[in-house]
């Protein structure tokens, strides 16, 4: 019977780690999801102000052109 509670106990700590590791690595992936946003952020930004800047000026073009905007 003494071996069934040591392995009991062996069994709830393998599984305090295994719910740390658990813990550990998904706070490592938020961390590296937050870090690519705060890379990215900067070009899409420059990506959306391309594109408003391209139709803006597509818009611009077409009115000289003729009376009706296609997008």
């Amino acid at each position: 019977m003494g071996k069934l509670e040591v392995r009991s106990q062996h069994e709830e700590s393998n599984m305090v780690w295994k719910v740390l590791a658990a813990i550990v690595l998904i706070w490592v992936a938020f961390a590296m999801i937050g870090w690519a946003l705060d890379a990215l952020f900067p070009l899409l930004a420059l990506a959306a102000v391309g594109v408003g800047l391209y139709y803006l000026l597509r818009s611009i073009n077409s009115n000289k052109s003729s009376s009706k905007i296609d997008f």
